[in-house]
């Protein structure tokens, strides 16, 4: 039965929202279906940021509960590989939807309900600043920025991680970690494409010549805050193109906020952690030196189909954007 929007009761919608999480609804099996992370090749996909905090780790499912912990929960393990990390974390997917279908309702003190470590994994606090869900890179359209490595390297912010699980909050991570490279890279993973955060009008990445480790994020979802549904005409498209799983490069291509059209290869990965710079872009995923007017903090994201370079940089949700010329981009790194 079709209705009218204003027909539809407030009691029709809880209901309707109660069969989406029944083991019948839609919701239910997709998260069945669903795992937080997955490795193809030398590609790790998840959708928040793998860093110090999230690698390796693997979550109690009896002590992970969606509240703010008085202290830091310790871990079902911490694990070695990057294989055994994946496996553990769908694992615990799976493990916390039986949860729920075995109890879904409230304890009779209202202390505890199944599915409550799925609800928590996707919450920085909950997890101690460990979610590889909601922890995220990216800020102001960049895949990083100053602002954003000021906040997470505060003296006073960083004290306070061993006593409060909210300053985790607003906190973004850092792509270029060593330590975090260096055991993704021993593990054979030579990129990382996730979902989080928004990161302006076309995909941020940094390139693998910082690393060897190139990191995507392709959130658009605020591609332009003036359109009605917040993308406007941006739309991008992430692909990995190449021989094998294991050898392969990034394409970016779509359409930006201002209807340019985008066209670009990254570098290509492959076996024993190579990076084949005869491929791909030299100028993709790199940030820029300040210009002699102290311009800084720009990042190179696309090459526009008329040559231009699309450059990001920002603060929060905030971007600006600028198009220039390859001779412009000489000299600047």
């Amino acid at each position: 039965e079709t209705k009218a929007k204003k027909e539809i009761t407030d009691d029709e919608v809880v209901d309707n929202f109660l069969s989406e999480i029944g083991e019948r609804g839609s919701l239910f099996q997709y998260l069945q279906c669903a795992n937080v992370a997955v490795v193809i090749g030398n590609t790790l996909f998840c959708h928040g940021a793998v860093d110090q905090n999230t690698m390796k780790f693997v979550p109690h499912l009896q002590n992970t509960k969606f509240e703010n912990p008085m202290s830091k929960p310790p871990p079902a393990k911490l694990a070695d590989t990057v294989e055994e990390w994946v496996a553990s974390l769908n694992d615990f997917l799976r493990e916390g939807l039986q949860d729920y279908v075995k109890r879904p309702h409230w304890n009779g003190e209202r202390t505890s309900r199944g599915g409550e470590s799925l609800m928590a994994l996707q919450n920085r606090s909950a997890m101690w600043g460990r979610s590889i869900v909601s922890n995220c890179y990216g800020d102001g359209g960049c895949i990083t920025t100053i602002h954003a490595t000021k906040l997470r390297n505060d003296p006073k912010r960083l004290e306070m991680e061993r006593i409060n699980p909210l300053v985790f909050e607003k906190v973004s991570s850092d792509p270029k970690d060593p330590i975090v490279s260096k055991w993704l890279s021993n593990c054979g993973i030579q990129r990382v494409i996730v979902g989080h955060k928004p990161t302006g009008d076309c995909p941020a990445v940094l390139s693998s010549s910082y690393s060897g480790v190139e990191i995507v994020s392709g959130d658009t979802s605020f591609s332009d805050v003036s359109a009605p549904d917040k993308r406007g005409l941006a739309v991008g498209i992430v692909e990995v193109v190449g021989f094998s799983s294991v050898d392969n490069q990034l394409h970016l291509r779509g359409t930006l906020s201002n209807g340019n059209s985008y066209n670009s290869k990254f570098y290509r990965l492959h076996s024993g952690n190579k990076v084949d710079e005869s491929t791909g872009d030299p100028f993709l995923g790199r940030h820029i030196q300040p210009d002699d007017d102290g311009d800084d903090d720009w990042w190179i994201k696309v090459k526009t189909e008329d040559g231009h370079y699309c450059l990001t940089r920002g603060k929060g949700r905030f971007v600006e954007y600028r198009h220039i010329e390859k001779s412009e981009l000489l000299n600047r790194f």
